[in-house]
């Protein structure tokens, strides 16, 4: 399993751990002290990841948490793909319909992703 999906899974089981300690004030500001610098080890590895890489870590959110990884976080995974394969036609359709999943606020942009992979399919 990559860095990049190993560094999601600790994000993903510091939120639960907090979710389950509501109660306890000490172990709730430890915990989100660890959930924010499990997020910055994500984003520096989301960063830092090649395409097959990021890739592999949104087939595993898909698969696996689709619901629970932040819209913010999904955005930028697609777009950093995106910018990584500018030739890549279904890359753009794959963040398309992501953004379509998460209400009509990026509709426009969803639409322009379909419009490049509909141009990116025309060329070969």
């Amino acid at each position: 399993m990559s860095q990049l999906i190993n560094a999601w899974h600790e994000v993903a089981r510091l939120s639960a751990a907090l979710d389950e300690n509501p109660a306890a004030q000490a172990a709730r500001t430890g915990l989100a002290l660890q959930q924010r610098e499990a997020e910055y080890r994500l984003l520096e590895q989301l960063t830092f990841s090649g395409a097959a890489e990021i890739e592999a870590f949104l087939d595993d959110m898909q698969a696996n948490y689709y619901d629970e990884v932040p819209v913010w976080l999904r955005n930028l995974a697609f777009r950093l793909a995106c910018l990584l394969q500018p030739g890549n036609a279904v890359i753009r359709r794959r963040a398309a319909n992501d953004l379509r999943a998460f209400g009509p606020d990026w509709d426009d942009i969803a639409a322009g992703l379909d419009q490049e992979a509909a141009a990116l399919e025309g060329q070969r």
